[in-house]
């Protein structure tokens, strides 16, 4: 279930189209500090093998 923060970001996002905290080139642990834990993972890399996907609700981060 997504967070409350994100919640939040994601109602003025489709509102307003303000990405705003959210950038590119954002790390896992910013988006983690904004949103908290991912209610979601997918595709592990396999040179980090750290999930290259976090899911919040029906909005997925990529990561490089």
């Amino acid at each position: 279930m997504p967070s409350a923060a994100f919640k939040s970001w994601w109602m003025n996002f489709r509102a307003t189209g303000d990405i705003c905290p959210v950038r590119l080139g954002c790390t896992r642990e910013d988006i983690k500090t904004l949103f908290g834990e991912p209610d979601d993972l997918g595709a592990t890399s396999h040179k980090h093998r750290t999930p290259a996907i976090w899911k919040y609700g029906e909005l997925e981060f990529h990561f490089g």
